[in-house]
């Protein structure tokens, strides 16, 4: 630019627009860049915490089933001796 009080041009005035606009956007990339890694780096804590959770409530569940699995086993082999007692029905 020229002088503090010296009037600018048109293309002066233009060119220093263009300039402050690439300055701005340039920033503002960087700063929504930094965001977005923000975020990224929260939901992937999070995550981590709920698989955590997904995979202990998994091995409870299949804890539930085995021990489910094997009291209706040890019933099954009751009944069978219960069954193997009693006389033929006929």
């Amino acid at each position: 630019m020229n002088g503090e009080n010296t009037p600018v041009t048109r293309a002066e005035l233009q060119q220093e627009l263009t300039a402050l606009e690439s300055r701005l956007e340039s920033s503002l990339i960087g700063r929504m860049r930094d965001m977005e890694t923000a975020l990224l780096t929260a939901f992937h804590s999070y995550s981590r915490g709920v698989s955590v959770r997904f995979r202990k409530i998994e091995a409870d569940v299949s804890n539930i089933d085995a021990a489910a699995n094997a009291r209706l086993a040890a019933l099954e082999d009751r009944i069978m001796e219960v069954e193997r007692r009693l006389p033929p029905i006929v």
